[in-house]
This record gives structure tokens, sequence and C-alpha cells, in this order.
């Protein structure tokens, strides 16, 4: 019963099927049961149903798997070409941004429109053609040549501008944007990619299409790159190309590998094609040419590098395999292709459906292409809808690995980058709609293997994620910069099941239904159904299939069970012969009576055979992937800075930026606006705040620095400003900048009420000469504007008052409320009487309508308030006056005109009198009637001879130079008066005088002076340098009448009443292309100290006879002036007041004097007879005696009495003091730039003489040490350090000062007694520097600075153990010229120089001079000093940096102290070849005291090196003064030069070569020896028993005589010397001084040599000394030395020990050949240490004495010379005689130099 209803429910359901179908397809036979769904059917049209043992069938379920079973022609596994593709796996939309420049925001909303149509990746090609992204670190290194970061930048650049130049073609208006992207605004883009589900496909096209890459590649490497002249395209076969290219590649890579992109384009494509444009083109070229593996090898090359990178490679298709070739080159199969074209007529790329077999292939279908400019190339939305991802060019590829669209910008300025974006945006969406489902990209990281370097660049707050196979870590590091967090787990292996596609026999298959259903067998032979996610134990049979076709076997080889099917039922046996198969497309099956019978799964539970056409059993192929250890590594960025992790074997060099975004922001006039910060996440950073400035604009808008809100002012057009915000935490470290934009929109200016400036002439009103109104009014369209408007150019320059012409003087804004005590009692300018203003206030030039304000510019711009106000005032006669107006008034005032005129009616001074009055000569009017008490003032000129104009003060002549006044009682002051110089005279003195005046008046209100009568009590009321223009005054109200002011006053009966005033402007002549000059110079100095003009007429002259005459008087000094008066020159110092006390008190002589050859000038040439001299060689206290400058030598005094500096002294150098009687001390506080000056009026005891001027003049020598008090020390880093130290002393035992030396007379130039015991530091301090790595930049980053005047410098400091490093910056001009990075590291050496064993950490080697440059340009240098921190630890597992050379070390220097340097500038040295700056040593890591890092503690570095020291001890400038300048030094010192002993060491490589001769040793022992270092190097250091020797050529006689050879030493150990012909020199000091030697010659060829040598100490202890420096007449030079002068060396130092006599010079000239029978000559020259001859000849001895002994006794010569005959043998006697000669010391009885034998050929 069961069975029979199922069977009637099955029937009802078929006849409900067919009851729905219409009948003419029940007709037409379209609808079969059988065909159609799988149903068998009898052909009795009845339908087989069978039956199985279930029992709990369900008819709604069988009808609802009827109702949904597709046809039979349809396919079951139909992919959906929009859902997701297995395999399938990049939507790649395109950007040509190389070509075109794109911004940010553009890039960011096609990235939108990408994103909303599905795509998920961006490929931005930005280096194609053009190269539009520039990393901030762009410097590279090529074949060992290493380019700047600018120069690369710049190179590329203008390789973006040249390509910009091209693009003028097909009538297309061209770019004129250049920009390129920036680092930072990459960052932005590729985060944005990332949020919107993307990745960035970075593609930077070489070979070809890389135009600027190219231009930039000539431009620096100054080779050919190029193939064949190609504008884009490298040759593969140069080398330099190809490296230059690689190297610029990698950079990008490792860029881009850091921001977690996963792919990388190189491009590859179209090779060369702008120069071959037909057939097959660049490639064919190649390979007709033999080139193109080059180009396979540099692909392969670039996919390698990429791969290293962690990236897969990609490339367009056309040159990968082009034409076909696979057989003489091949690929890397990992580079996906990118198919575009499948070629053109001659140019025949590799057909898509070959390069599938190897590679994964993009369709980037070419026909698809959105070309800029091209509107026939532009893919419409339409058409982009049909596009198949299966179908590319040529060719059919089932199975692709993703499609591109892409817009490219062929040409570039066709359209704007708005329009590109809103012409894509419907293709992009329909492109995307055709693709299928591909996952989204975030910043998931890439995989890094173990040991893996990888460079990490991210920024503030930003995350990537790395994963780590094979290491299972969990840590956390967390420091200043970068926060990583590492999560280690080992993971599960991983099963899948994939359909087959086809059955291998023999292989293992799961069956499954595809919906997670697997056939399974139990142990018994069940049949059960088990799951994919089942415990291990339960998991799906692998059945064993065999067979083909039609005969399959399904076997369980672990229970042996076959799958069988029995009565059309599904079993398993092992036995049943019911086993084998068929196997289509649908599944497994088997026929049985005509009917085909597949495994079918049901319900998710059982399996059994049924004819149903769903839930087929399928093979699936199972995969079980092995379990593995993973480390998920996430690094977030904290603070800028650069910081090292090591996880799991890989380490991360992480970089973090702060965040640099710009953003635009619009606000209306008058309106606000909030700025939306982001915020940071501040569990990442810490706490942060947020500044806010205006840095452009500020007139526009303000901040409120509390919350960001911006205020926008009412401007009158649009303008722009510029907002920074920046978000800082802890320390003020910069996280975040971001940059507003903002546009404030303008204000109608039509709508602004104009402004009045009212014109005023004291209380007076007046009309203007031009516009005849008493104001101007200004509206704000006039005055608009930054730079507003000159008020001169708005008022009228001249006034008109009762028919006076007055002139504008100045304008005033007044406060009208401000209260004061004029007449008006507020500054409100008012007609009362007496209200005068004019001093109130403040002066305005400027006016101007800014920022919706009317301002004034006074000494800033200064807001006018137009606050309305009203108040009221008593006027004249007690009436109430009411003011209603602005709060401030502007007011123009005008002034009062008198002009005093020459002969010929020409203004020689104008006068401007601020009070209105009338002319004292009748012509004006008072304007009412005068009143009965009047004043006057007058002016009068004197000129430089004493004659006036007027040429008296009677009132005839001076009364049209008066102004007459009302009198006020209670006094009136005279107000301001302006005096101008005209006809090139020039003011330098105003006095005033009073007196009285009398007067009349006349009709029309005038004025008459008619007497005038003065006090001859002139008093000087302005004195100063010679000016144009000179303003004295004294208020009209309230007077001031103390001296000198009560002469700018009429006074009241209270003082002495006068009514009259007279000023006298003093006049001196300018200079004009008539006038003569006059120079008054001191010849000591040539320098003029002083000189005045003469006004004369064109064509005048001085006298061509003009000279000096007896005494200090002139001859034929006479000139006639501009106005006719006669002027003689004066050479009387002392009766021109003009001239400095200076110079007028000293004791001069007039010594010459010169017309020039135009005669117009003449020079008077004075010396003062009190002068002295002396050089300076040290920056100590000099003290002179009296007696030094000749105080008191005839009176046996040696005292002054009194004694002052003169006035107009010139010191610059230093200070003075003076002890009655006890001379003067001058102590240096600065480095002296040239020679000091000081003038000292001096009166000698017990004597009559009058005072004098003393003239004592500094000259520094030719070197000169300063101690490190001339440094300026920059605040409390630098501190200052002692040590023991003692003066020398005098035979008094007073502390001594450097010793006094007379210029002419001096000792060597850098020697003084007053260091001769100095053995710590010099002086006994120094400036110290305490250096550990808990200090921060701005701690430590002050320099000390000096300036210096010389060609060089030496920088005095210590070196030790620990001790730091000093970055020196030396600048010309105020530009880097050069600098020196410096380790003073140092550990001693114990070979020698230490005399306990156990003392192995070395000492502290004092006054080292750690820079010595020497070989400047002369002129004037700045000199800065940093110190710096060195971490030596080479054991550090912390480490946060990682580097391998003193460049690098440079670099992390100069970035640590803020330098943004040139290294290339900088010379790297180090005092201990031990030091990390050696790159021969062991590196290690820097650490600086204050880098953006702040985790180095103690314990990244050696224990010992948790702190250092750096010192400057001093310093030492060479020539201040400049050779060609030099004054007469003493012979010896002039014209010398310095030589760096170490640099000439240098150039033998410090072994015996060219120039440096070695002796290790003395006596037996002494041998030539390689020079070993033995201090710091940058000296020469001799031990015990060595010697250093130099050949030197060049000398003259001269220059011998004045034995002027020196070289500067110092003792290394307490106490040392070095060995002068013979004689030992002890030196006491560790102060680096100068000291004579003696010049030697070899014995047999005659040449010169300096040769040093250390003894032992007295005590037999081994000693040290230092040697620094030689200084050698000009022209003597260090020479090869030849293999004479080492021999003679080598003979001295074994000579040492032995009583062995070697002359300090010993020559001898022989005959080489003789004739028999006749005379030859012997000739000889010899040191004063020998005393005769020996000379044997023939057997006999002869004694000769030299021939000059008397010469040389009285100091004539200092060498003796010899000369003796002898007589050859006769012929046939002999063929050869010898001679030998040997020389005997003097004051000693026997003993002799070694005998020397010469030959004489007998002829």
């Amino acid at each position: 019963m069961k069975q029979l209803r199922h069977v009637l429910a099955l029937t009802l359901v078929f006849c409900m099927v067919f009851g729905m179908v219409t009948p003419s397809l029940a007709v037409s036979g379209e609808i079969s049961v059988e065909e159609d769904y799988g149903i068998p059917v009898e052909e009795d049209g009845g339908i087989e149903i069978e039956v199985d043992d279930r029992s709990d069938y369900d008819i709604d379920e069988d009808r609802e798997e009827l109702s949904v079973l597709p046809k039979q022609d349809e396919t079951a596994d139909e992919t959906n070409t929009t859902g997701k593709v297995d395999g399938y796996n990049y939507n790649i939309i395109h950007l040509d941004c190389g070509r075109k420049y794109f911004s940010v925001d553009s890039i960011k909303q096609i990235i939108d429109n990408a994103s909303a149509a599905g795509f998920n990746y961006i490929q931005l090609a930005v280096g194609n053609d053009g190269m539009r992204f520039l990393l901030d670190d762009m410097s590279l290194t090529v074949n060992g040549t290493t380019y700047k970061s600018k120069e690369v930048s710049d190179a590329i650049h203008a390789g973006n501008v040249a390509y910009n130049e091209s693009a003028k073609y097909n009538n297309k208006a061209y770019v004129t944007d250049v920009n390129e992207l920036t680092q930072s605004e990459m960052d932005a883009i590729i985060k944005y990619a990332y949020e919107k589900g993307m990745g960035v496909i970075p593609l930077i096209n070489t070979p070809g299409h890389m135009d600027a890459i190219l231009d930039a590649a000539e431009a620096l490497t100054g080779k050919t790159c190029s193939y064949n002249g190609s504008v884009r395209t490298i040759d593969v076969t140069n080398t330099t190309a190809v490296a230059f290219t690689e190297a610029f590649l990698n950079k990008y890579i490792t860029y881009f590998a850091g921001k977690g992109c996963t792919l990388f384009n190189m491009g590859a494509d179209e090779y060369a094609n702008d120069i071959y444009t037909s057939g097959s083109m660049g490639f064919g070229n190649l390979q007709s040419s033999g080139k193109y593996s080059y180009y396979v090898t540099y692909v392969n090359e670039v996919a390698t590098l990429i791969k290293n990178a962690g990236m897969k490679p990609m490339a367009f298709n056309d040159g990968i395999y082009f034409n076909n070739n696979t057989w003489s080159v091949t690929f890397d199969t990992d580079i996906i292709i990118e198919y575009w074209s499948n070629g053109w007529s001659g140019y025949t790329p590799m057909p898509a459906s070959e390069l599938a077999k190897d590679f994964a292939m993009v369709n980037t279908h070419g026909d698809y292409y959105w070309v800029l400019g091209k509107p026939d190339a532009q893919c419409s939305a339409t058409k982009a809808s049909g596009f198949d991802k299966t179908v590319f060019p040529g060719s059919t590829i089932s199975n692709p690995g993703g499609s591109t669209f892409c817009i490219w910008s062929d040409y570039p300025g066709a359209e704007t980058e708005a329009s590109v974006i809103s012409k894509t945006a419907d293709t992009i969406e329909a492109f995307g709609g055709t693709l299928p489902t591909v996952d989204s990209v975030t910043n998931g990281g890439t995989t890094d293997p173990v040991g893996k370097t990888v460079e990490i660049t991210l920024n503030v707050g930003e995350s990537t994620t790395r994963t780590i196979n094979g290491a299972a870590v969990n840590k956390t590091i967390d420091d200043n910069v970068a926060k990583v967090v590492a999560v280690g787990a080992s993971v599960a292996g991983e099963t899948t099941y994939t359909l087959a596609d086809t059955i291998v026999s023999g292989n293992k298959y799961c069956i499954s239904d595809g919906n997670g259903n697997y056939l399974s067998v139990n142990s018994e032979g069940g049949i059960l159904n088990r799951k994919e996610n089942d415990s291990p134990d339960k998991s799906p049979t692998e059945w064993t299939i065999k067979g083909s076709g039609s005969s399959y076997t399904i076997k369980d080889e672990t229970t042996g069970y076959y799958l069988c099917y029995k009565n059309s039922q599904l079993n398993a046996s092992k036995t049943s012969y019911d086993r084998y198969w068929n196997y289509d497309q649908s599944g497994f099956n088997v026929t049985s009576y005509g009917n085909t019978y597949y495994i079918r799964s049901y319900n998710n539970d059982t399996w059994y055979l049924a004819y149903w056409s769903s839930n087929h059993g399928l093979p699936y192929t199972k995969t079980t992937t092995t379990a593995e250890t993973k480390t998920s590594v996430t690094i977030t960025g904290k603070a800028p800075g650069y910081t090292t992790a090591i996880v799991g074997g890989v380490t991360y060099n992480i970089t973090v930026n702060a965040i640099e975004e710009t953003k635009s922001l619009t606000v209306s006039s008058g309106n606000t606006a909030a700025l939306d910060v982001p915020a940071l996440d501040e569990s990442i950073v810490g706490n942060t705040t947020t500044t806010y400035d205006v840095t452009i604009g500020s007139d526009y808008i303000t901040v409120d620095k509390t919350n960001g809100t911006i205020t926008a002012e009412i401007v009158t057009e649009d303008k722009t400003a510029t907002v920074v915000a920046k978000v800082k935490k802890a320390g003020g470290i910069v996280l975040a900048t971001y940059t507003y934009n903002v546009t404030i929109t303008k204000e109608d200016l039509d709508k602004v009420t104009p402004i009045t400036v009212e014109y005023w002439i004291t209380n007076s009103r007046l009309t203007g000469e031009t516009s005849k109104e008493n104001q101007v009014t200004i509206t704000a369209q006039e005055a608009f504007g930054e730079g507003g408007v000159d008020i001169v150019a708005k008022v009228d320059p001249e006034g008109n008052k009762d028919n006076r012409t007055q002139e504008y003087w100045q304008s005033k804004i007044l406060d009208v409320e401000k209260t004061n005590n004029s007449t008006s009692g507020t500054e409100l300018q008012t007609t009362k009487k007496g209200d005068d203003e004019t001093l109130n206030g403040s002066a305005f030039t400027k006016i101007r309508y800014y920022n919706s304000k009317w301002q004034v510019y006074t000494t800033k711009w200064t807001d006018v308030d137009r606050t309305q106000v009203s108040f009221k005032y008593t006027g004249d006669n007690s009436t109430t006056v009411t003011y209603s107006g602005d709060k401030n008034q502007l007011v123009a005032y005008y002034m009062e005109v008198v002009n005093i005129n020459n002969a010929n009616n020409e203004s020689e001074l104008h006068v401007n009198a601020a009070d209105w009055g009338t002319k004292g000569d009748g012509t004006g009017s008072w304007g009412y009637t005068p009143e009965s008490n009047r004043c006057s003032v007058s002016v009068q000129i004197v000129y430089e001879d004493g004659s006036t104009n007027p040429s008296d003060t009677t009132a005839t002549n001076l009364k049209s130079k008066t102004i007459m006044y009302g009198y006020w009682d209670g006094g009136r002051g005279l107000g301001t008066m302006i005096f101008s110089g005209q006809q090139n005279y020039q003011i330098y003195k105003v006095t005033a005088e009073t007196g009285d005046v009398t007067s009349t008046t006349g009709s029309g209100n005038t004025v008459t002076v008619t007497n005038f009568t003065w006090d001859e009590n002139e008093e000087t009321v302005w004195e100063g340098d010679a000016t144009k223009s000179v303003s004295i005054g004294n208020p009209a109200r309230n007077p001031s009448y103390v001296a000198p002011y009560d002469n700018l006053a009429w006074n009241t009966t209270k003082y002495n009443k006068n009514n009259a005033i007279l000023i006298r402007v003093y006049v001196k002549t300018g200079v004009t292309e008539d006038s003569l000059t006059v120079h008054y110079i001191d010849k000591t100095l040539n320098e003029e100290f002083y000189n005045y003009n003469i006004a004369v007429a064109s064509g005048t002259y001085f006298d061509s006879a003009f000279g000096k005459g007896g005494g200090n008087t002139l001859v034929n000094n006479s000139v006639k002036n501009i106005n006719g008066v006669t002027q003689s020159v004066n050479a009387d110092l002392t009766t021109m007041p003009e001239i400095s006390a200076y110079y007028r008190y000293s004791e001069f002589t007039l010594d010459s004097v010169k017309r020039s050859d135009n005669g117009k000038e003449v020079w008077l040439y004075y010396t003062f007879n009190n002068t002295h001299n002396f050089v300076v060689d040290f920056g100590v206290p000099l003290h002179l005696e009296p007696s030094d400058i000749g105080i008191g030598e005839t009176s046996g005094t040696q005292k002054w009495d009194t004694a002052e500096l003169t006035a107009g002294n010139k010191l610059i150098y230093g200070t003075v003091d003076i002890a009655v009687g006890e001379g003067l001390t001058y102590t240096p506080t600065s480095v002296m730039k040239g020679v000091e000056t000081i003038g000292i009026t001096l009166s000698e005891s017990n004597s009559t003489a009058k005072p004098a001027t003393h003239f004592i003049y500094l000259y520094p020598a030719t070197n000169v040490l300063y101690e490190e008090n001339v440094i300026t020390n920059p605040g409390t880093e630098w501190t200052t350090v002692t040590s023991v130290f003692t003066p020398a002393t005098d035979e008094k035992g007073n502390i001594t000062t450097q010793s006094a030396e007379k210029l002419g007379e001096e000792n060597l130039h850098g020697y003084d007694n007053y260091y001769s015991e100095n053995t710590e530091f010099s002086g006994g301090s120094a400036y110290m520097a305490t250096l550990d790595a808990s200090k921060t930049a701005t701690e430590i980053g002050k320099p000390l600075t000096f300036e210096f005047t010389g060609n060089g410098f030496d920088l005095i400091s210590e070196c030790g153990p620990q001790t730091g490093a000093l970055l020196v910056r030396v600048y010309k001009d105020g530009v880097l010229n050069h600098g020196f990075f410096v380790d003073t590291y140092f550990t001693g050496d114990n070979i020698g120089i230490i005399n306990s064993a156990a003392d192995n950490n070395g000492v502290l080697d004092y006054q080292v001079p750690v820079v010595r440059d020497i070989n400047l340009t002369h002129g004037t240098y700045k000199v800065e000093v940093y110190g710096y921190m060195v971490n030596r630890s080479t054991t550090s597992t912390a480490s946060l940096y990682s580097v391998d050379s003193a460049e690098t070390y440079l670099e992390q220097a100069l970035r640590d102290l803020g330098l943004d340097d040139d290294t290339s500038l900088y010379e790297v040295s180090f005092m201990d070849e031990n030091s990390v700056l050696n790159d021969n040593a062991v590196a290690s890591d820097v650490v600086r005291s204050g880098v953006s890092v702040q985790s180095m503690a103690n314990d990244v570095m050696a224990e010992t090196d948790a702190t250092q020291y750096v010192y400057v001890d001093g310093i030492r400038v060479y020539h201040t003064i400049d050779a060609a300048a030099e004054p007469e030094y003493t012979a010896s010192e002039q014209d010398v030069t310095y030589y760096d002993i170490y640099d000439i060491a240098k150039k033998s490589g410090m072994t015996i070569g060219s120039y440096l001769v070695y002796v290790e040793g003395e006596g037996n022992r002494a041998t030539l020896e390689n020079y070993h270092n033995k201090g710091p190097q940058n000296e020469i250091y001799l031990t015990s028993g060595n010697t250093l020797a130099f050949k030197l050529d060049g000398y003259t006689e001269n220059q011998i005589n004045l034995k002027s050879i020196q070289i500067s030493a110092r003792a290394v150990t307490e106490e040392a010397a070095f060995v002068d012909n013979g004689k030992p020199i002890p030196i006491a000091t560790n102060t680096e001084m100068y000291y004579s030697v003696q010049l030697l010659t070899t014995s047999d060829t005659k040449e010169y040599y300096l040769s040093i040598k250390c003894p032992k100490n007295t005590d037999g202890t081994n000693s040290m000394l230092s040697i620094g420096a030689i200084k050698l007449p000009n022209g003597v030079t260090i020479a090869e030395a030849t293999e004479s002068v080492k021999a003679d060396v080598l003979r001295r130092a074994k000579a040492q020990d032995s009583d062995e006599f070697i002359p300090s010079s010993f020559t001898v000239n022989v005959a080489e050949s003789v004739k028999a029978g006749k005379r030859f000559y012997l000739g000889a020259q010899t040191s004063i240490d020998v005393d005769k001859l020996i000379v044997e000849y023939q057997g006999v001895e002869y004694e000769i004495t030299p021939d000059n002994a008397e010469l040389v006794s009285r100091g004539v010569a200092d060498v003796y010379t010899y000369s003796s005959g002898f007589k050859a043998p006769k012929r046939g006697v002999a063929d050869s005689v010898t001679v030998t000669v040997k020389a005997h010391k003097a004051g000693t009885d026997d003993v002799y130099s070694t005998p020397v034998t010469y030959t004489v050929v007998v002829k």
C-alpha cells in the first residue's frame, strides 16, 4: 500500500506538470518528459517508478524536486559570469598617470568608481613616457657612483618637462603641469585603495616607454643610454643603461613591497617603436640584429628583483616570445601576462593560447581601451557591456586569471582630469558588470621567508600585516617609532575537495554531490553519507577508480569493498560482479532495462540509485595540506623615525613618516568654518595635541587655536589662505601635518564708507592748491589692497592760507578722546587758539582698505577706529563746541616755507615751519590784525670755511629769512622746523641763539622786521653725521626750558625774556660729479680717517702744483667754491673739530700728499709718531710695560701717571685694562680677523711733556692659537672643565702673559713660554659636552660656533676610550662649504707609550688637532661644532640601525642632528683604527644623542659606552692676514707655508714611499721601516729612539741662512724631546708649538732634508713626541726622498750610539779625472762643528783648515769652505789615484767622521 501510494503520488505530480503545458507546446513536442527531465518513459507511455524500501517519502518533497529539475540540455555546472570563478583573481582598472599627471583626489575618484564596479586592483602607470612619482629619497648608486637624491629628482623633473614639450602634436593643447606625486601622496593613495577593498599595482614601464627616466640616466651618467637614438627606450646591451634602470626600479620595488603591494608591472612592451615604426618594429630589430637575448635577460632580471621583494611580476605580452621565438630564449614563467594585442601586419606577438600554456593570463583586450585624445578609441559603456573575459585578441582562453580595463593618456593635454573621470565612469561600471566576483584586497601584507630583510614604510597610525612561514613567535616590540605585534600559531593541515576534470585510472577520488555530501562505506560494507567537516575518523571514503569509458570499478582499498549495484539498488560488495560503472559529465551511472540510473544523494543524508537529474555523485580530488607554523606580524606606525625589529629570523627595517595631507576648504567672507582634522588613535600613538597656524593669508582668516575654527575677514576679492594643523605628541614630535588650502570669497567695496583726511597747518584749516578743498575723501576702491596707497599721492602737495603757499608735511592719526595738555584738552585738532597736535598722535605714510578695515601705516599697519563718538569741548572765548565723528581723526599737516638762496637765486637751504605765521619782510598777510606782542625765528647758513648766508644777522639781510608769530602769555615754543640742504649741501650741525626783535605793521595785515639784537649765547641743538635733512623742535605749548631747548622758546618774564630766535645751520658739500674731495689717511694702516667735499663749478680742479710745504703745511692748496669763495685745504689736524680726538690729539707728521690725475681729489698721508707694532700669536693676555712703548726711557721711571683710551678707539677683538704706572694688558675675547688698533692717551711720569696719543697695532701672527673662550657657547650643553695648569712665571715668580714681541723682531710664530708646562687641557680648561642615549637632539644639537679670517684652522680636542664624535661644518659667504665628521675615540698604544702593561685602556690624549684644515682660499669662514654619540657595541641584538660604512654613519648623524647636508661635502676621519668610522673595522650601530627613537637605553650599548664625552679645547688660525698684505714680519716668518705632516705621510701610504722616511730604532738596531700609527690619526707620533725625515727642495741660499725651517711638536708623555743636530731639545708641554730645526744635507749628493728624532727621557723612560705641521719658506717643498737621503738618515740613526762623528753638513767636490802630471783640486764645505779636514793622498796625510774662518767668526758666513791642490802622477805610473777625506770634530782631540774615498782617473 505504501508503494502504491507513492506511485499514485508521483503520477499525480506528473499529471499536474503536464496539465500546465499549453496545447501548442504539447503538439509541437517541445517538452519531453524523458529528454527534458530525465524521467524514463515506457514505450506504452507509462512511467517507470523505482521504489526503494524507504517508508518516509513525502509527496510534497517529490513534487518540489520535480518542479525545479533543469532540462537535460542545460549544463548542471554552468558558470554564472558574475559569480566567483575558481582561479580568476584580478579585476584591474588601469590608469595612465605617467603621460598625464593625475592628482591624489582624481585618483581617489577613479578608485571610487572602480571599487563600486567590482574591480579589486588599480594599476597606476606612474612610469609611462613620463615619470610622475618621486620618492623622498631618490639617491642612486650605479656602477660605484652615487647620485644625490636632489640630483636624481631634478633630472626626472627635467625629463618630465621635456616630455611635456614633446607632447605638442596633433593640434592638442599640451600639458603645462609637470607635477609629480610625492611619497606621502602615494602613501595616501595606497591607504585609500585598501579602504575601498582595492590593491595598487605599480607600473613603471621599461625598457621602453621611459622618456623621462632615460633623460635622467643620460644627464646623470653622462653616457648615451638610448637604443639607436630612441627617446624612450634604453639600449639593453648597454651595461650603464641597464644598471641605472635596474637601480632606479629597485628603489620603487622596495617601496611598494613595503606598502604591502603584491604585484608589480614592468611593462616591457613596444621596444623602440618610436624609431622602428613599421613591420616587426623594435622587437623585430632586436631579433634581426641578434640582441633579443639581451632583452630577455633584462626582463628576467627585473622579474627576479620583483620576486625577491615578495611580489609577483607582470608584463605586457608583445615582447614575450615575439614572433613565436621559443627556440633560443626562455622567459621567467612566474611573470603574469597582461595580453593586449596579437599584433598587426608584420608585428607578430605570440598568440594568447600559446602563452597560456606556461603563463597566468590577464585579458587586457586593446579593443576595449579608453584613449585620451582619441574619440574613436574611447570604449563606450555599451561596448564595454559586451566584454567577454575568455575572448582574448586572436584567441579564446577558458580560464583567464583576470581582466583589465585601460585608460590611456596618449594625448595628455586633450582634456582635464575631471573630464577623464566623468567620461569613463559609465564605461567602468559597464565593464565591471561583465566580470566575475573577486575577493577585495586589504593591506593584509605578504609572506616573508625566514632570513629576509624587509623594508617597511608607513605613516603614523597606519598598520600593515606580514606573515612569516616556518616560525611561531609571540612577542611585542614597542618603541617610540613603531609597535610590532607578532602572533604565532601552528596551523593544522587543510583538506580541500576539487571536482576532477577527467578521471585518471588508478587514482583515488571522493564521490560527492557538490553540496558537501560524500558517498562513503564503513568497515561492514554499509553505504553511508559523510561530510567534509566530519572528524578525521569519519572522513569521506577515498575510492580507487580504475577503467575508462563505460567500464569503471570503484573500490575502497582500506576495507576492500567495491561500490556495486544490485536490483537497481546501491550497495558495497567484495565479490559481486555488479561493480562496473559508466561515467559521463552527469556522474556515475548504470543502465538497466534501457534506463540509466545515477548515483545520487538525497536529503543531504542518503545515497541511492535514481534517474533524477540532480545531486549526482561526481569524482572529487581530495587534497590535504600539511600542518605548518605561521606568525602574523602587525606593524603600526607611532611616530616619525626609523627603527628595526627582528621577528622569527626576519628583519624589518621600519621607516615611519609623519602624515602629510592637503585638504581644500571654502569659507565665505566674514563667516566661520571648522577644520576637519582626522583624529589619531591615541591608544597607538599616545596622547596628542593639535596646533593650528595660519601660514599664508593671516590678513584674511584667523584660527581658533583651541578647536581649529577659522574665521574669515571681509574681503572684496576672492582670497586664498593656508592653515596648517599639526598633531603632536609629547616632546613636540609632529605626527601629522594637515595643510588646508582655504578660499575666501569677496566683499562688495561699493558698500564701504569712504574716509576723510583733513588739511591743517597747526590750528588753522587751509585749502589745497589743486583741489580747492580743505580735505580729501578716499574711497575703499582707491585704497584697497595689501600695499595700500601712499598718502602723499592722495593729498594736495601744496596748500594756501592767507595767500601764502604752504607745503605738505605729514599726516597724523589722532585719538579724539585721548586727553592731553593742548588747549583743546584732547588729541582732537581744533581751531582753538594755540591748539597744536602736530607732535601728538602717530604719523602715517600709507592708507588702505584691507581685510575689511581702514588702516594707516605708521611703523606698522594700524586700524582706524571709525566708532562714532560725540562730546563737547570749550572753544575760543569760552564757547561750547560739539564734536561728532570718527574716534580717529586723520589730519594732513602743512608747513610754512622759507628759502635761503645763493647769489644766483638758487635755494641752498629749504626751511619749513610747522606753525603758521607771516614773513618778516612785509610780503605776507597775518590773516587778521596782528597782535601787538610779536616774536620771530630767523635762519642763517654757515659754510665749512666759516662764511654765512645771509652774510650777517642784521634786520636788513635777515628779515626775508624770518617768520613772525604772535607772542603768547606764559611762553611759546618754537614748534617743529625742518631744514633740507639744497645744491648738494648736507647738514652736520644746527645751533640756536636768542635775542630781541622789533617790527612794524602795514596795510594788508603785514609785518616788517626793523631791528635785531642778539645775545651771543649760541648752543648746539643738533649734531651728527652729514645728512640732507634735519628736524628740530620744542613744543609750542608747555615748552622745555632746559638747555639747549631754552634757546628754542620765546620766554616769559619767568625766564630771561627774549622774543627772537636765530637758527644757524652748518652745512658741508656732498659728493657730486663736479665736487672736489680731500682725504686724510693714516699711512700706517692705509686707512682713511676723515674726508670732506668742496662744491665747485664744473671745470674747477685742485692746483696741479698742490703739494707739501715745510712741516705740516701745504702749498698751492686753495680753490674757489661754487659760490666764488676761496677755500684752503687744511693740514693742521688740531684746528679741525670734525676730526676725531683720536687723531687730533696725537703727535702727527704730514708725511706726503697726492693729487689725483683728474685733479678732483687730494690725499694727505699722516704718520703718528707714537706708533708701536706688536705680533700676537696666542689668544691669551698680552701685557705691555711702559718701556715696551718707550715711556720713561729717558727719565728711567718707566711709568705713566695718567692713561685713558682715546675717544674713537677701534678695539674689535679684545679688551684693554690700564693700570696707572703698570702698563696695559690686552685680552683677546674673539678671533682676530685683522689688525687690532689701540689708541691710548698717556702722560709720562717725571716728564714735562704734555699728554700724547699712542697708537698700538697688534698684528696676528701667521698662526695664532686661541683658547676656547673665543668660541660662542650656545648654552648649558657645553660646560667648562678644568685641569691643573700653571702658566710660566718670570724671574720674580709672577705669572707671565704671552711675550710682547715687536713686529720685525719677534720670535717664532707659534711659540711662547706661557705654555711651557701645560700638560693637560690647553690653558687649563676646555669645553666638554656629555653625551648619552637619553638626550634628545635638541638637548645636544646646538653647536659651538666661531668665525675666523685666514686660509686654515685647527680644531683642538681630546681623544680617549670614552670620547665621542665631532661634526664640524665650515661655511663661506653664508653657504656650507665643506665639513668634517671625526671620531675622537682613541684607546692608546702600549708599545712605547704606556709604561704599565696593565694600563690597557689607553690614556686621555690631550690637545689633539682632530681637524687640521689648512689649504683654504683666504677669506672669512664660520665654523659650527656639534657633539655626536657613537654606539661602539658589536654584540647588541637590539640595535636600531644597521650601518656598515662611514658614509652611513655620517648620513645618520646628519639626520639625527636635523641637518639636511650633502654628504659629499664631508671628510670622514677617525683617530683610532678600531673606530666604527673605519670601513675596514667591525661595523656597529650608531646611536645618536637624541634621535626620534628613544628606546636605545644603556643595554643597547656596551656598558662603557653608556656615556661619552666630546671636547673642544681651542683653535689655531693660519694666515689671518693674507700673504699679499703681510706686514714686515721677522724675516723667517715672511711668506711661509704650513703643511700637515700627517697628510704628507699619507701620500706615501705610511710606507717608506716617495715622501716619508721613517727609522725604527737606533744604533745597530736602526732600520728603515713602514710607519705604524701610535696615536690619534691626525699627527705623526714618534716613540723613543725613532726618527722621521723628509727631503726638502727649493731652498735658496738666503733661506738657508735664515734657518727658517720649523716644526710643530708637543709632548704626549709628561716630558719628551727631539734631537736637533745632535742636541736634545726638551719639550714639557702638551700644547703644540713651533720649534726651529737644523737643515741637514747628505754627505755625497748635497741634498737638504729634515730629520726629527725622539730620544728617551733623561731617566731612561720612554717618551712620545707628536709632530703636527711643518712651516716652510716660499718655494720650498717636500720632495720625493732619494736613496741617498734614506741612506744618510739611516747612517745618522746608526751613529747615535757610537763615537762616530757626523757633521751637520759636509760636502766634498773632487775632479773625476786629471791629465797625467797635472794638478787637480779638492773643494769642500762643512758646518761649523768641523774645524779641519784630514786628506790622505798617495800615502801622505794633509791637514786642511778653513779658507774663510775669519768670515765665520764675524758672522758673515755660517759654513766653512776648504780648498787644496794635488799633483797627479806621471804618465804610465798609475791609471788612477785615490783621495780619502775625513772631518775633524771641533773642540775634540781625535774625533773624526767616517773617511770617504774618491777615485780620480789619470789620463
